[in-house]
């Protein structure tokens, strides 16, 4: 059943609660590590979702992490937007699934209040005097997440109820990589060191 929300029009699906974020950003340099007192970055070029598989992405905690996805593009639980500045996503989250209820209230207090997301490099490049690896075409996207440790601190996600988005503050304590980001590095680790430093 859906009803419209007073204050603002906007029709609500009284089934599902819904969390609006940002996975991606767009044309933002980010340190992704460091080896031996040198950091290493990385950027996702405009344009680079140009020719992205965006068919199946699921919502997950973590990029899965012993979780089972909460919403997905397949179902149209899930919506994703490219714009200039990076990929948004809005998430239908099943008031009757005690799982996508805990995700939401953590997404609430704040305890999520960051994403990520896993995905496949069709082209990149490597620039040695800025130490960055310049992503141009992102192959396939299989999850976003919502993480406590992100590798792009301008990320977001809120939840909101009766279309009134409420934005959560609290920052992640620091910039770990979640899973998605230990695989890209253990690759370009093993990119620098084999005599592309």
């Amino acid at each position: 059943a859906a009803s419209p929300d007073a204050a603002n029009g906007e029709e609500v699906d009284d089934n599902y609660n819904i969390v609006d974020g940002k996975p991606v950003c767009i044309g933002e340099k980010t340190k992704l590590f460091e080896i031996d007192g040198i950091e290493y970055f990385e950027v996702m070029e405009p344009g680079c979702f140009d020719e992205a598989d965006l068919s199946d992405v699921v919502f997950n905690v973590n990029h899965g992490d012993g979780n089972h996805a909460v919403a997905r593009t397949r179902n149209k639980t899930l919506e994703l937007e490219v714009k200039e500045d990076g990929v948004y996503c809005k998430a239908k989250l099943d008031k009757q699934n005690p799982r996508c209820v805990q995700v939401y209230t953590d997404i609430r207090s704040g305890l999520l209040d960051k994403m990520s997301f896993a995905f496949t490099i069709k082209e990149e490049s490597y620039d040695n005097q800025e130490r960055c690896f310049h992503v141009r075409k992102i192959g396939k996207v299989y999850d976003v997440s919502a993480v406590e440790h992100p590798a792009y601190e301008d990320t977001s996600i809120s939840a909101r109820r009766s279309g009134m988005v409420e934005t959560e503050s609290k920052r992640a304590a620091e910039a770990e990589k979640v899973e998605r980001e230990k695989q890209l590095t253990i690759s370009k680790i093993d990119y620098l060191l084999g005599g592309k430093k």
